[in-house]
């Protein structure tokens, strides 16, 4: 069967919903009710799912079936830097951690507790951030985050925020997503930081289990997010 455009696009889309929820093509497939072949026909944009499927693969990646099928400029499906599954788990294993103390000792050592307090808010907001994108990018604590279906599509005009407040970018792949510290340095470069290198590094190494990190002498007190071509605080 011939491959059309609007094919293709919808494969790619179903594909980047299916990264987000960390499913291999198998594991979506035994979720819908289909077999494998199928699913990977979808992604290669040789046919389309059932619109039972598509309603599934829609509500799954947080967007209308109408965005799913034809992409709407103004909709986005979010491809995350980490596995979204792997944020939710993260946070729940940190609030759990937090309430077992508790539990366990009644109380915690002051500074203990705001740095555990700290680090649920800040993975609260992670998690926000990649389950239900409201901006087209984001720089959380330095690490860059994308709200779009493909970074291929990505033009200079898109980027909004100053770089010139980074003097370099690192490219790191983790091994356990959200667990910083674990992973390889793929990439490191200091000095400054252009859209055209920015965007070379974003198209070249994002993808699951990918941060890319904006170097600085003196981050930002608050976080960046671009909408609507105005920069924005967090």
């Amino acid at each position: 069967m011939a491959i059309n455009e609007e094919n293709k696009e919808l494969g790619a889309r179903i594909r980047t919903i299916r990264k987000n929820y960390g499913l291999s093509q198998k594991e979506l497939a035994d979720r819908l009710g289909v077999g494998v072949s199928a699913v990977s026909n979808w992604e290669k944009g040789r046919n389309q799912p059932s619109n039972e499927n598509l309603k599934k693969i829609a509500e799954m990646g947080n967007v209308k079936v109408e965005n799913l099928i034809k992409k709407d400029k103004s909709t986005n499906v979010f491809v995350p830097i980490y596995n979204t599954n792997t944020i939710v788990m993260q946070l729940q294993a940190a609030k759990q951690v937090y309430n077992d103390t508790i539990m366990k000792y009644g109380k915690i050592d002051q500074k203990i507790n705001i740095l555990m307090k700290n680090s649920i808010k800040q993975a609260d907001i992670i998690k926000g951030i990649v389950t239900n994108p409201a901006h087209k990018f984001y720089i959380f604590q330095n690490v860059f985050y994308i709200a779009t279906y493909s970074v291929d599509n990505i033009n200079p005009e898109d980027i909004a925020f100053d770089l010139s407040d980074y003097s370099g970018i690192e490219v790191t792949s983790y091994e356990n997503g959200f667990n910083l510290g674990i992973g390889e340095t793929l990439y490191k470069t200091k000095g400054k930081v252009t859209t055209e290198l920015f965007l070379s590094v974003i198209k070249k190494y994002y993808d699951d289990g990918i941060e890319i990190r904006l170097l600085s002498s003196f981050p930002p007190e608050k976080s960046q997010i671009e909408a609507g071509g105005q920069v924005l605080t967090i």
